[in-house]
């Protein structure tokens, strides 16, 4: 993005000199002009310092107050944000709910600016770097479940219990939610209701590779002691669907193969047509997908990455530009040491590349291909024609996508009917 140098100066032009008699009273009346022009100058640079500078915080220049064209390679441009209104908007707080009690939000509350600024949506265990790095520009917790529960509780929190917690100078309000983009129809409401009542709220989307996302998300569940150490991951394969599930898993199951469909709650989104082509590569042959996969046409902005691209700093400028700040604050090397802590190299609770594991990786790959094609064929065409699907950059989370659709322990190919079988010696 370029930037105005504070440095630059207006070229000078030197007039050649007249061998002209000089009049000395001229040339006092002309400096005495000049002397009056420099000093109404300074009166006003002066007063413009008092105006500004009374209100400025140590975190307005995080915000790009001027929108700029960005060599995206999709339809995008830098997010406007006006100052003014970020400084203000907490006056307006009781309008934006129904007959200003805090219980229920009225249908557009954000129609003259946004409320909620971002609001970190998903999936699971792919969003804790990106929440990080923006809660220094955002007064807010990094895990608050509880709030998460309620749109009207997010809000009352950005506004009126975070801000003396983390940082009230803070000029972004936003929220950290990672489980409403579940498939649970439950935790979706949340979806819905943003899109119903915070429309202009930016929902930020991550996702990763499933048999990486699988293996880091046990490793971390049995650290946790959210399953038993002798539980056997060919039990976590059952797609649940139903009043007694949780997200697509047994109720007793914190995740399951079945959570590795990213590209569902996405397509739930409703920013594609759904076409029956499309529908094809969305679990057709589950319950809960192909034709029975139900759009809601949110209206929110989207920005999806895929969570190896938090290591690299391009990802950070085009982020940036897509929130309107003129930077993030991140620790780019303790992200890239977290990315490489969750590798395959590094063998904690699952071995997952273990040859007992061959079958396990096969159905998963099965989701990771029909998630690549999807949002290579449907999504990443959609995000150069509409502003509100984004990404940093297409072609790089296109090369991304591929490497989705091979099996990161090497050992399984596709076979000419779309299924993973062990390499032939």
């Amino acid at each position: 993005m370029g930037r105005i140098a504070l440095d630059q100066r207006p070229n000078v032009y030197i007039l050649p000199e007249r061998k002209k008699t000089r009049n000395p009273y001229k040339h006092r009346a002309r400096n005495t002009y000049k002397s009056v022009a420099i000093a109404l100058l300074l009166v006003i640079l002066f007063a413009i310092g008092i105006l500004f500078g009374s209100n400025s915080s140590s975190f307005e220049p995080y915000v790009q107050t001027v929108k700029k064209k960005v060599s995206w390679s999709s339809n995008n441009t830098a997010t406007k944000v006006d100052l003014k209104y970020m400084k203000s908007r907490k006056k307006h707080y009781r309008s934006w709910f129904r007959k200003n009690k805090e219980d229920t939000l009225i249908i557009d509350a954000d129609k003259d600016g946004p409320i909620l600024d971002f609001a970190v949506v998903g999936f699971s265990h792919n969003t804790m770097s990106v929440a990080t790095s923006l809660a220094n520009l955002a007064p807010m917790p990094l895990s608050d479940e509880q709030s998460c529960t309620s749109l009207e509780s997010l809000v009352t929190n950005a506004y009126q219990t975070w801000p003396s917690k983390y940082g009230d100078e803070k000029l972004f309000k936003g929220v950290h939610c990672e489980n409403i983009m579940s498939l649970n129809s439950e935790s979706f409401k949340q979806i819905k209701e943003l899109s119903k009542h915070l429309p202009k709220t930016k929902l930020v989307i991550g996702i990763k590779h499933p048999v990486l996302w699988f293996k880091s998300r046990w490793d971390k569940a049995i650290k946790r002691n959210k399953i038993d150490r002798g539980a056997n991951p060919y039990a976590f394969t059952e797609l649940c669907v139903g009043n007694n599930c949780s997200s697509s898993c047994k109720e007793n199951q914190p995740f399951c193969m079945h959570s590795t469909r990213f590209h569902l709650g996405i397509a739930k989104l409703g920013k594609t047509s759904l076409s029956d082509e499309e529908r094809n590569l969305l679990a057709f042959a589950d319950e809960d997908g192909g034709d029975n996969l139900k759009s809601f046409d949110v209206r929110n902005p989207i920005f999806i990455y895929d969570e190896t691209e938090l290591g690299k700093e391009y990802f950070w400028d085009k982020f940036a530009n897509y929130m309107g700040a003129e930077s993030i604050p991140h620790d780019i090397d303790e992200i890239q040491r977290q990315i490489d802590y969750d590798s395959l190299e590094i063998v904690k609770a699952l071995d997952i590349c273990d040859d007992k594991y061959n079958d396990l990786r096969s159905r998963l790959m099965k989701h990771s291909y029909d998630m690549a094609s999807w949002l290579q064929q449907y999504l990443l065409p959609v995000s150069k024609e509409k502003l509100d699907v984004n990404v940093a950059e297409p072609m790089v989370l296109h090369g991304i996508l591929d490497s989705y659709k091979e099996d990161p322990c090497g050992k399984l190919v596709r076979s000419r009917g779309g299924v993973y079988r062990v390499k032939s010696e």
